[in-house]
């Protein structure tokens, strides 16, 4: 991908997430292979050199967790989950969130966190910056008949 003539997007699937018992905290299963997604981004940057400014590494993930330990201390499916930005790209350290809270009454039929951004609003604007496309052009090829609701801030300006 550092090469001038390279691939502008490329892929990396991580397997393993999807457990449901014993995951830990900072030691067992999703400690060791959240270690190894930092390595490999790690790795990303350091191999990309000065053309790391100009690059955005988003994660995405199919299903959110419980907010909540199952009885195997682990977590089921759940609705909500984080999108994690990183690269040059990106404006500064940040967190953003419309954050309802974790009382069973702010969780999602009182078990999962509440969605409260729609990530194609996330993603809209890594595309917008990266491929300089306009919220017009989102709406009719990327997110048809979806129209970007509000801008978050998570990108600079190239």
């Amino acid at each position: 991908m550092h090469k001038p003539d390279g691939p502008r997007v490329g892929l990396l699937e991580f397997e393993g997430f999807d457990t449901h018992a014993l995951q830990g905290n900072e030691h067992g299963h999703h400690a060791e292979i959240l270690a190894e997604l930092d390595g490999v981004l790690e790795g990303f940057k350091r191999e990309m050199g000065d053309l790391y400014d100009n690059t955005v590494v988003v994660t995405v993930t199919e299903f959110g967790r419980t907010a909540s330990e199952n009885g195997t201390q682990g977590t089921d499916h759940g609705w909500a989950s984080a999108i994690f930005l990183a690269g040059g790209l990106v404006k500064g350290k940040q967190v953003i969130s419309d954050w309802p809270g974790l009382g069973s009454k702010d969780l999602y039929e009182g078990r999962d966190l509440l969605m409260t951004i729609d990530a194609r609003d996330v993603y809209a604007e890594v595309i917008k910056t990266v491929f300089d496309l306009d919220d017009e052009e989102i709406t009719r090829q990327v997110f048809v008949g979806y129209r970007p609701e509000k801008s978050l801030g998570l990108m600079r300006s190239t």
